[in-house]
């Protein structure tokens, strides 16, 4: 940006420079290293991340919970299917399937 000379500090606009001016710039900008962009995030792009690392975070976390459910359920499943083998306790009681005279099951 070219400043003009005198009592104003006010930029010639891009529109007014002359061929010079266009040369100069140009080769200014090829030799001066530009300064870093920096990122900044709004209030809102901030509120939006967090919920979505919270979304995220909770989405991982029934997942793995889901997971793991499903694998104690799978070793239960695999205990109750074992047969009984002598000398084995087992506590509470069995209903008979059979019914008795009366029409109701049985309790041993």
């Amino acid at each position: 940006m070219f400043i003009t000379t005198g009592e104003s500090n006010l930029g010639i606009p891009k529109r007014q420079w002359t061929d010079e001016m266009k040369i100069h710039a140009q080769m200014r900008e090829n030799t001066v290293t530009r300064a870093p962009k920096n990122l900044r995030y709004t209030t809102f792009g901030k509120v939006f991340m967090a919920f979505a690392l919270v979304a995220l975070l909770s989405a991982g976390f029934l997942a793995v919970k889901s997971i793991s459910d499903r694998k104690n359920e799978q070793k239960q499943e695999a205990k109750l299917t074992v047969t009984p083998r002598q000398g084995d306790l087992y506590y509470g009681y069995f209903i008979e399937n059979k019914p008795s005279d009366h029409g109701t099951t049985k309790m041993l």
